[in-house]
């Protein structure tokens, strides 16, 4: 049989009492190790891959705010000209969201489709925004 590891009064009182409620041995020795190393014993921040449009995610919202007609693969597509890492659409898309930009299509009939494009989605709509923007969606399709 191999030698068991020895543990210090506090850490055996903790053990034992553990015990009691039936939590592994070993998920103890875990937690104790990581309080001892890091003095806390919570998840630490993850910071996984980064940000390919840290310092232009302003200039993302500002462009899809000055032409509201831009679709998501042509924001891009500007921006990637005289960059060295090019940014995908699904990037634009993520910061567009972030940013309180979501895109949308107007309605249409029967199996039509439109551009779609960003705009700021207001927390509620009247009445009159709701006919505005129906007309609008009209009018843009007639002139198509």
């Amino acid at each position: 049989m191999g030698k068991t590891k020895e543990h210090s009064e506090q850490n055996r009182g903790i053990i034992i009492d553990l015990k009691a409620i039936k939590i592994p041995r070993q998920t103890v020795d875990y937690i104790v190790k990581k309080f001892a190393s890091e003095g806390t014993i919570s998840n630490s921040i993850r910071q996984g891959t980064p940000r390919a449009t840290l310092s232009e995610d302003l200039n993302i919202v500002v462009k899809s705010k000055r032409n509201r007609r831009l679709t998501a693969p042509e924001i891009p597509a500007q921006f990637n000209l005289g960059r060295d890492k090019p940014v995908s659409v699904s990037t634009i898309k993520r910061r567009l969201l972030d940013a309180g930009l979501k895109g949308y299509a107007c309605r249409m009939g029967k199996g039509e489709t439109s551009v779609t494009t960003a705009a700021v989605v207001p927390p509620a709509r009247t009445e009159l925004l709701k006919q505005v923007s129906i007309t609008h969606c009209r009018y843009e399709n007639n002139e198509q």
